[in-house]
């Protein structure tokens, strides 16, 4: 678990930042169930999905080649 944290501390992305606090909200409540834990496990979940119709969409209609190096050249900003 401890490299896991390191690793996602240090790519440290929006989906890492959110598996650091389920796994701080894990192991602070003994991993019984709390609200927050659930809502942030949902919205992983939600946006995993939506990144899985876009690129699905992007390669069928061949634009999956633009939309890469357009999301590389905003993120470098």
């Amino acid at each position: 678990m401890n490299n896991i944290v390191k690793f996602k501390k240090n790519r440290n992305e929006g989906k890492d930042r959110d598996d650091l606090k389920l796994i701080e909200l894990s192991i602070k409540n003994n991993g019984s169930f709390n609200f927050q834990n659930y809502f942030l496990q949902k919205k992983r979940k939600a946006v995993a999905h939506v990144q899985g119709v876009i690129l699905k969409v992007a390669h069928k209609t061949g634009t999956y080649d633009l939309l890469r190096s357009v999301y590389k050249r905003l993120k470098g900003k």
